[in-house]
């Protein structure tokens, strides 16, 4: 009997197996990048849905304060007009002016320069109401109530519409 040389045990990888090893590799970091991709996408797309919702929540709150120190209404565009302006008299003499200018909604003081309070903003409108809350009226000196609806256009298309219900101060 012949005996043969003993072979060393063989350590390491084959060809085929550093490929399929890096194959599988590529396919989960190339399924990562699209998740993380989209999941990015998604969430800036959300984040500027908040951001134009806020601001015109924004201009609604400075609105109503507005209204709420009016003393009187001094006038006013026509119900549901989505492209509205208010003038009020405050306390002090003053008259404090909004208007909707394409996409824009403006502040303004008596003597001072207009303010831009919001951009983005497609439609700013207002509704008289007399005394008992429930008649409308395009009268100024009728108005003791305001219904104020500012719309944004979302990035996803969709309109958002935020508005609120206020008594004017004096009365």
């Amino acid at each position: 009997m012949t005996r043969r040389a003993a072979t060393p045990d063989r350590c390491g990888v084959t060809l085929l197996e550093v490929m399929t090893t890096l194959a599988l590799s590529a396919t989960l970091m190339t399924s990562s990048m699209v998740v993380l991709r989209s999941s990015y996408a998604t969430w800036r797309l959300h984040e500027e849905e908040l951001d134009r919702a806020g601001a015109a929540n924004a201009v609604l709150r400075h609105l109503v304060r507005g209204v709420r120190q009016a003393n009187a209404v001094t006038a006013v565009t026509a119900t549901a007009a989505p492209n509205g302006a208010l003038s009020v008299q405050l306390n002090d003499g003053l008259v404090a002016t909004w208007t909707y200018s394409s996409g824009t909604v403006l502040y303004q003081m008596t003597g001072g320069s207009p303010q831009t309070l919001s951009d983005n903003i497609t439609g700013l409108s207002f509704t008289g109401y007399e005394a008992d809350g429930v008649t409308t009226t395009d009268n100024p000196s009728d108005i003791h109530a305001l219904r104020c609806a500012v719309t944004t256009t979302l990035p996803s298309g969709a309109n958002r519409t935020a508005s609120s219900f206020t008594w004017v101060r004096a009365w």
